[in-house]
């Protein structure tokens, strides 16, 4: 995926891109890795190896570590001008095994709840 940043989401620290910006850059490019089963994200180790410039286009990689029916391991890399400057390990766990020992899931990410009730809105994103 390659994502050009659009606000201004500047470090005070680094004068690069504010972590919060790069986690919800990697939570955007996890949701559209695909998976044997339904699954939900556990667990997110993200290293900033060096700061992510403000307004260049930034390159994000994915490469599926570990896939199963219960699990999967995602490793994520962002790069801009072909040098990494954020790593990342994603944990996902099916979402059949968190239901079963009482674990509520979050609200669907592949589709919108509906206000309405008997109307199914899977799959609709608002457009841009």
């Amino acid at each position: 995926m390659i994502s050009t940043p659009r606000c201004p989401s500047r470090s005070e620290i680094t004068n690069g891109q504010s972590g919060g910006a790069l986690l919800a850059l990697f939570g955007h490019v996890l949701e559209d890795v695909p998976a044997l089963a339904p699954m939900s994200l556990t667990r997110l180790t993200v290293d900033i190896v060096r700061p992510v410039p403000v307004g260049k286009r930034l390159h994000v990689t994915t490469n599926v570590v570990r896939e199963g029916k219960k699990i999967q391991v995602v490793e994520l890399s962002l790069s801009t001008d072909d040098i990494v400057c954020t790593r990342g390990r994603a944990l996902r766990i099916r979402d059949a095994d968190l239901t079963s020992i009482g674990v509520p899931l979050p609200p669907s990410t592949t589709g919108y709840a509906s206000p309405l009730p008997g109307i199914n809105l899977r799959g609709w994103r608002p457009s841009t």
